[in-house]
């Protein structure tokens, strides 16, 4: 988010940045259930691979990887369809600044694309 605000208040300008700060609290929730499936991940795995249960380590792992990736395929879904309600959920103010939707959903687009693999990571 630090190298895209800088990027693109350079290159964009302070209205493109603008919209991309307000989808702080959208990345922000993003992060947060990323962090949760990886937290309860690492956790189970280790107990696991504690108790010489590599098999099961290894399924845990693959279950948190599998529900990760359907839960950045639902968010993706939802931000196609219904991109505005989505970003109202996450207390994004889309009437109090209508000039800088068209940044916050131009930045969601991209956003979009690397869901995945961010909540992977």
């Amino acid at each position: 988010m630090l190298i895209d605000g800088i990027v693109t208040s350079r290159f964009l300008g302070s209205d493109a940045y603008s919209g991309i700060s307000l989808l702080a609290p959208f990345s922000s929730l993003v992060l947060l259930v990323a962090g949760i499936f990886s937290t309860g991940c690492s956790i189970v795995c280790s107990q696991f691979v504690g108790q010489g249960k590599r098999a099961e380590a290894n399924e845990a792992f693959n279950l948190s990887s599998l529900l990760t990736v359907l839960l950045s395929v639902v968010v993706i879904v939802a931000c196609v369809a219904v991109p505005s309600f989505v970003l109202q959920l996450c207390g994004v103010p889309l009437g109090k600044y209508p000039e800088l939707n068209p940044h916050m959903y131009g930045y969601l687009d991209g956003y979009k694309v690397g869901l995945p693999a961010f909540m992977l990571a």
